[in-house]
């Protein structure tokens, strides 16, 4: 398995994207500002992906299963951001039902879906 990408490895491939020939002087004078803003919108994701990794781990899924859970865990993520309560809840319960489908056990759908719901 390869070495997997931190946060700030990440940071540092938008910032080599971002060449000022490739997108002009205009932007490399807010670049600083650029990057800073993209660090601080993916350290969320990330941090959930180590934690859900944490988890699989503890779980004994095997490094090619998962990606399955971290769909369920970003998509949930995603809800969480706009719902809450009882309309939360009946998402995740959806998203359980969907991959559990594609082949996901429950019960680490279960401890995933405990990140967002109280």
């Amino acid at each position: 398995m390869g070495m997997v990408p931190n946060l700030a490895d990440r940071a540092t491939k938008f910032s080599q994207k971002t060449a000022p020939d490739r997108v002009g002087s205009r932007y490399e004078t807010s670049k600083t500002v650029a990057v800073n803003r993209y660090a601080e919108a993916t350290s969320v994701r990330f941090a959930l992906q180590e934690v859900v990794r944490n988890i699989l781990t503890s779980k004994g899924v095997p490094p090619g299963l998962h990606g399955v859970y971290y769909g369920f865990a970003f998509m949930a993520m995603s809800k969480a951001f706009s719902h809450q309560g009882e309309t939360l809840k009946k998402f995740i319960a959806g998203l359980k039902a969907r991959f559990t489908a594609f082949g996901a056990d429950p019960a680490i759908l279960d401890e995933i879906a405990k990140l967002f719901i109280a």
